[in-house]
């Protein structure tokens, strides 16, 4: 077991020591705040998915209905008519996907986020902490 002497003070050393444990503290609370955040877009997510599928097949059931009664249902008007519904109902799922993917890509950045300011800020602290001995040790060697 080596001896250890520090060069600051005991009330300086607990200063870097909270610092360090307020950015643990803020980097546990962000992570915790994305991981809810992805939590309630993916259930928000499933809930869009599911009112848009049941809007897509309410239309779709309707569809036949005007053609029926214009006297055309066997017509290249209603596979036309189709052809546009099924487009309509790709493209409306792509544009819900397209949304949840960019909503979880913020989260994720904003993790990343979270973890460069908190490796930013413990380096910065651990900087300062060693500056200071550096500093009283040198002061100290001056006087020997």
């Amino acid at each position: 077991m080596s001896f250890y002497v520090s060069t600051i003070s005991p009330e300086q050393e607990m200063q870097y020591a909270q610092g360090r444990s307020n950015a643990r503290t803020d980097l546990l609370s962000e992570q915790a705040r994305n991981q809810y955040n992805q939590g309630l877009l993916g259930q928000r997510f499933g809930e869009d998915v599911y009112d848009f599928e049941e809007q897509a097949n309410r239309a779709r059931e309707a569809l036949p209905t005007s053609f029926v009664q214009g006297g055309i249902y066997h017509s290249g008007i209603f596979r036309d008519a189709l052809k546009r519904y099924a487009i309509d109902r790709l493209s409306g799922e792509r544009n819900l996907q397209r949304g949840y993917q960019d909503a979880q890509t913020g989260n994720i950045l904003g993790s990343r986020t979270a973890e460069d300011q908190y490796a930013q800020t413990i380096a910065n602290l651990f900087g300062n902490q060693y500056a200071a001995q550096a500093s009283i040790a040198s002061a100290l060697k001056g006087i020997l």
